[in-house]
């Protein structure tokens, strides 16, 4: 698929599985786990923004200025804890010092690879 920006397109592919491999020069690639999940939520031809500069895109803040971002609180069976956009398990699993298995475990994930913003989660003790 062809972009607005000259040399660039969208690595067109019947295998959702196969999006996010490495590809030739001048293919949008994403690094997703989730690609399987947004394969069919982007219909083909969907207008892309491709963002010029490093790389280091970051949006606007949607919080309030002047509020705290949310913090993981205290409950009975270990920390709540609130997703947050860009939380993997993983890196929670790093944050928290605990291991995936128990992450996974103590929330009762039948996906570990689908985490939603707003959602929240048990980080156990």
């Amino acid at each position: 698929m062809g972009l607005s920006k000259p040399r660039y397109g969208i690595h067109g592919t019947p295998a959702p599985w196969t999006i996010g491999t490495m590809a030739s020069l001048g293919c949008v690639r994403m690094y997703n786990h989730n690609v399987e999940e947004l394969f069919p939520q982007v219909p083909m031809g969907t207008t892309v923004e491709i963002i010029s500069g490093s790389g280091n895109y970051k949006p606007n803040p949607t919080s309030q200025p002047g509020s705290q971002p949310q913090t993981p609180s205290q409950g009975t069976q270990g920390q709540r804890y609130i997703v947050q956009k860009g939380d993997t398990l993983w890196r929670l699993s790093q944050r928290f010092g605990v291991s995936l298995d128990a992450l996974i475990k103590a929330n009762n994930l039948s996906n570990p690879d689908v985490l939603h913003v707003g959602q929240e989660l048990i980080i156990p003790r």
